[in-house]
């Protein structure tokens, strides 16, 4: 077989040609599909340091010669479809046939090549096609003795904007943010980005799954929050129920103190790709709605752990400024309450100083609460280290 022709329709076709970062999500996506338990991203850059070509290998169940016509000649047939997991047992991440075409996202002419055994040994088949023409796709087929099982993508002549959009540190974190449930609940699978491995464990705090009851909705819905160690930014990703990111947005609530990730999961947002117009209408909005809520609830929780944890390992350490043997009168409860709460926002940046540290931080502010008022702000942004979005969400819930 020399060629073959994919049969899709020509809305498909556009659908195909989405962001860098989303496409190359694919990519991985399909490779850990494949049951690969690595995936490694690599760039090729010209002398300007812009990216020229993308290739992007896996060590997965290769595509068998006999399904290349199923793969590529019926796109948006993925037999994922009709699947939940794979061999190894593990979730699949994909159900809608094009991670394969992603690859003309990150470049004009692409190279497919799948490494599979066969009777007579291992074989290398290897497609080419060109974005101007897509749907032809270049088939050829000889022996691999050499070469390891697995598949390669490689995609050149990348777009000043895709390799703009793939060479910065953000694109590796907007990817382990994405698939972070995933390498959670899997931690012996391996995802590589220019040589740098993404992995959740070192900065993940603590994950949950929330069920999230709708009544309007026949569907289950759950939310699963993610805490971290650093700032990752906040985001909502609204998933179908194979944990595929549709879309992400703001989460819509206040969380004070905590840097998390979320991810709503509802087969609703399955049915295409305008997930905007899911959450403008019934059971959408209630869905969307009912996970903020879930959100909120599980926050206000975490803070009276934290609180619980943090304010008792201060009495210890002996730089609490308050008296904790002495029952407080209703002026100074309201004020240790607000100082708590402060204290408790910023004790990850708090506890990172000495004991001595710790102690003249919350000394300073107390002082400010009770009788600097004014020098509040200074002191969360110059001593505490807060930043301005901080400060100003501190003073909302206070």
């Amino acid at each position: 077989m020399d060629r073959v022709t994919v049969q899709v329709d020509p809305d498909h076709y556009r659908n195909l040609f989405g962001t860098a970062k989303s496409r190359l999500v694919e990519l991985i996506r399909n490779g850990l599909d494949a049951d690969a338990s690595k995936v490694s991203v690599t760039f090729d850059r010209n002398m300007l340091g812009g990216i020229d070509k993308v290739v992007v290998t896996d060590n997965g169940e290769a595509l068998p010669m006999d399904q290349v016509e199923a793969t590529f000649g019926r796109l948006g047939g993925s037999w994922k479809a009709m699947a939940s997991t794979m061999n190894a047992g593990r979730d699949l991440l994909g159900k809608r046939g094009k991670g394969r075409f992603s690859a003309f996202s990150l470049g004009s002419r692409v190279e497919w090549r799948f490494v599979s055994s066969g009777p007579a040994g291992k074989v290398a088949m290897t497609l080419r096609a060109d974005s101007s023409s897509p749907g032809d796709v270049a088939v050829e087929v000889e022996p691999a003795l050499e070469l390891p099982i697995g598949a390669r993508v490689t995609a050149w002549n990348t777009p000043e904007t895709a390799g703009a959009a793939l060479g910065g540190g953000r694109l590796r974190d907007a990817v382990l943010l994405e698939l972070a449930p995933h390498l959670i609940k899997y931690p012996d699978l391996e995802v590589w980005i220019d040589g740098d491995r993404l992995d959740p464990s070192p900065y993940k705090v603590r994950t949950q799954i929330i069920d999230v009851p709708v009544a309007s909705t026949p569907l289950p819905v759950e939310v699963q929050v993610i805490e971290w160690s650093r700032d990752f930014g906040r985001d909502l990703h609204l998933c179908a129920a194979d944990g595929v990111t549709r879309y992400s947005t703001g989460p819509g609530i206040r969380a004070p103190g905590f840097n998390f990730t979320a991810y709503l999961r509802w087969d609703g947002f399955a049915a295409g790709d305008a997930v905007l117009a899911d959450l403008w209408q019934e059971p959408g909005a209630t869905v969307l709605e009912a996970a903020k809520e879930a959100l909120r609830t599980y926050f206000r929780q975490r803070g009276d752990e934290v609180k619980e944890e943090i304010v008792p390992q201060w009495i210890s350490e002996g730089v609490y400024p308050y008296d904790s043997q002495v029952e407080a009168g209703p002026t100074e409860a309201v004020e240790r309450e607000a100082f708590d709460r402060i204290a408790v926002f910023a004790a990850t940046t708090i506890n990172e100083g000495s004991t001595q540290s710790r102690r003249l931080s919350l000394l300073l502010l107390r002082e400010a609460l009770e009788s600097r008022p004014g020098s509040l702000h200074v002191i969360l942004r110059e001593v505490l280290n807060l930043t301005e979005a901080q400060v100003d969400e501190l003073a909302e819930m206070l």
